[in-house]
């Protein structure tokens, strides 16, 4: 049974379309994912940098407050002598 070379063509182009599609979807998800594990990664990046730049700002307040003391101390170290 011969098939007519146009029914062939426009078979095999929805053939190709569905393949198309099909692949388009699964890139389509692969790609959401990539982006939802960046979005994931990113955030956890900047709450790890919030809770580095807390302690940074712990120490400098602790060292500000020792050089305050310190400061005192030398001071009446000063007026003993």
């Amino acid at each position: 049974m011969d098939v007519d070379p146009i029914v062939q063509t426009t078979a095999k182009s929805i053939d190709s379309f569905v393949e198309y599609g099909v692949l388009g979807s699964v890139t389509a998800i692969c790609l959401c994912f990539i982006i939802l594990l960046a979005w994931i990664l990113i955030r956890q990046a900047n709450s790890c940098f919030e809770g580095t730049k807390k302690v940074v700002d712990n120490n400098t307040e602790a060292v500000r407050e020792l050089g305050v003391n310190t400061r005192e101390a030398l001071h009446g170290v000063q007026l003993a002598l």
